[in-house]
Order: structure tokens, then C-alpha cells, then sequence
């Protein structure tokens, strides 16, 4: 069917491609999508036959999918819209089994989604929500190139930069690491709208996204939101994320490893950052350390002991979260909190 609409018509150039040369009607498709041959066919021609190279796309013949990434950067408007749309088909519409032809068509419109077209952009947003991670992934490491490499005054690829940004805020869970570093990457974009874009959805997605996952146990979800925790401009919700996963009661294994995690990071980042935190922030995360040398289960309490005897050390017994550390360790009476105590007295006499 396709060989006869290549060859039975004037507008696709009929006779300039002979039978007998072994080549299928595909080859003789993309040849003539591509003008391969050393002629130059009419638009309409090529156009047509981007068209008839979608069905073979989709079900991942290497010839047309050449084609179809090679026409998106014609010399032709209609050529390069004609392979817009059909790549579009094929990452949205290609054969479930056939993932390394969605991908690649992914791949390809990351250029003219670049520009800002939406057809391309619109299709990249789809494949988030593609039944195979690789996909999933490709999709969205195109949206982050989109957000962060796009330095252009342009109205249309600052459109772009802006949809990108929307789009990985819709990610799933297998690529929300790069929709966070995306994100990231944008709070110090040049462009004010696209830094006030990131600073919300990254207050969203960490509200709305990670902590429900982190407080199901999820531990990966508590290590994006420690992540968060060093963002000038996020930080204190992603503590209070922490906060609220080290706080919440729990008897399951992963529950438990997600507070344990989450403990550590708040030890962490107050040993770390005290200068960033107020006063009130600090006395806070102390008595989440407090409250955690205090559970029941010794995965959680060794460590947020050890974490109090460093707070303590660090800050010498000193102000608000020292004092809460030493106040703790002083009624543990554990042999690890004594020995603590010990040596921050021969260092402070």
C-alpha cells in the first residue's frame, strides 16, 4: 500500500523510484522523506511520505525512525512540522513492545521542543507517563535540559522552559531526583519567572510529593528531602519535612529506617549549618533528638544519642540545643551518654 501511494502519484514523484532494486517500500519511503537519492522531490512529496513512515515507526523499522529524526531539522517548515507530528505519534502512540522507538522519539523532540513547539513539547510531557521506566526517565531528563540549558531571550523557549518546569513537577517517583535537581538548577536561572516558577514547585513537591512518601517509609524520599534542606529558599520546609518524619509513630521496618535516616539528617544538618537555623529552629531539632533518644527501639535511640553527645560537643553545652543535649544525656544515663558527659567535663574545666 505504501510502495502504490509513492508510486501512483504525480505529487510523490512517481518514477523516479524503480522496482527491482531490492528495496522495500519503507526504504523507498524514507528515501524519499530524506531525498536521499540525489533528486529533490516536492514538499508535498516528502511530507506524505513522513506521513506513510509513522505506522513503520511505531513498530520500531530503523529506516523510518532515521527519517523522521532527520526531517525535524529540514530546510522546510512543512517537512520539519510533518516530522514533528509523526515522532509525536510514535512517542505517545508507538507499540508497547517496541520501547527503544518511543525512546528514540523522545529523544528527537528534544530539539524543536527546545524552540518551544508545543506539538513536541506536549508529546515529551505524555512519555512521563509511559508504561517503561527508561522512557519515563528519557522524558524527563529531556524537560530538565529544556529548563536549565535554555538561556534564550526568546518568548517561545521561555514558554518552554516554563512548561518543562510544570511538566517535572507531574513526574512519578522513578524520575523525581531529576525533576528536583531541575528544579534546583532553576532557583538561580537569569529570568525572574522561571526562578519563582522553581522556588513554588519546589516547596509543592516536597509538601505534596516526597513527604507522604517518606512518612510510608519511603527512603528515598527522605534522602531528596534532605537534599532540599541546603536550598536557601526551601530549607526550612524541608527541615520541617524531617522533622515531621523523624516525629511520626511507626512500627514498621522501612517506617523506622526512614526515622532513623531522618534523624540523622536533621543531627546533621544542625551540626553543619547552626549559623543558617534560628534559635527556635535549632531548640527544635534538639528536642526531635531528644524525643528520638527516648524510643523504645534501639536502631533509633543509639544513634540519636551519639548525635546529641556530638551536639553537645560542638556546641560545649551551650545555648538552646546544648542545653537540651546535655539535659538528655544527663537523664539517659546510658554508658554511652556518661562517658559523653565525662569527656566534655575534662574539656570544659
Amino acid at each position: 500500500v505504501m510502495l502504490l501511494r509513492c508510486r501512483g502519484s504525480q505529487t510523490l514523484g512517481a518514477g523516479q523510484w524503480e522496482a527491482g532494486s531490492g528495496m522495500t517500500p519503507v526504504d523507498i519511503l524514507a528515501e524519499l522523506a530524506v531525498a536521499a537519492n540525489g533528486t529533490l522531490p516536492s514538499v508535498d512529496a516528502r511530507v506524505s511520505a513522513l506521513q506513510a513512515l509513522v505506522e513503520p515507526a511505531r513498530r520500531g523499522d530503523d529506516g523510518a525512525m532515521a527519517a523522521l529524526a532527520g526531517s525535524v531539522e529540514d530546510w522546510h517548515a512543512k517537512v520539519r512540522q510533518a516530522a514533528l507530528e509523526a515522532l509525536s505519534e510514535v512517542a505517545v502512540k508507538g507499540d508497547r513492545r517496541v520501547v527503544y522507538a518511543r525512546l528514540e522519539a523522545v529523544q528527537s523532540l528534544a530539539s524543536p521542543a527546545k524552540s518551544g513547539k508545543q506539538k513536541a513539547l506536549d508529546a515529551i510531557r505524555a512519555a512521563l507517563k509511559d508504561e517503561h521506566v527508561a522512557v519515563r526517565l528519557a522524558a524527563a531528563e529531556e524537560l530538565a535540559k529544556i529548563a536549565i540549558d535554555n538561556d534564550s531571550s526568546d518568548p517561545g523557549e521561555l514558554a518552554g522552559k516554563v512548561f518543562a518546569l510544570q511538566a517535572l513537577a507531574a513526574a512519578g517517583e522513578d524520575a523525581s531526583g531529576v525533576a528536583l535537581d531541575a528544579m534546583c538548577c532553576c532557583l538561580s536561572d537569569w529570568h525572574a519567572r522561571v526562578r519563582d516558577l522553581a522556588v513554588k514547585l519546589l516547596q509543592e513537591i516536597v509538601a505534596k510529593a516526597f513527604l507522604p512518601l517518606a512518612l510510608d517509609g519511603d527512603k528515598r524520599a527522605v534522602s531528596i528531602i534532605s537534599a532540599a534542606c541546603s536550598s536557601s529558599l526551601v530549607g526550612r520546609q524541608a527541615l520541617g519535612s524531617l522533622v515531621r518524619v523523624a516525629l511520626v509513630d511507626t512500627v514498621t521496618t522501612p517506617g523506622l529506617a526512614s526515622k532513623v535516616m531522618a534523624m540523622k539528617s536533621l543531627s546533621k544538618e544542625l551540626l553543619a549549618q547552626p549559623c543558617r537555623m534560628s534559635s527556635r529552629d535549632q531548640e527544635a531539632v534538639a528536642s526531635v533528638l531528644v524525643h528520638c533518644a527516648q524510643h523504645w527501639h534501639a536502631d533509633l535511640r543509639v544513634p540519636a544519642l551519639d548525635a546529641l553527645c556530638s551536639l553537645a560537643e560542638a556546641t560545649r553545652g551551650q545555648g538552646p540545643s546544648g542545653q537540651a543535649a546535655l539535659k538528655a544525656l544527663q537523664a539517659s544515663r546510658q554508658p554511652s551518654a556518661m562517658r559523653c558527659l565525662q569527656k566534655l567535663t575534662l574539656a570544659t574545666s
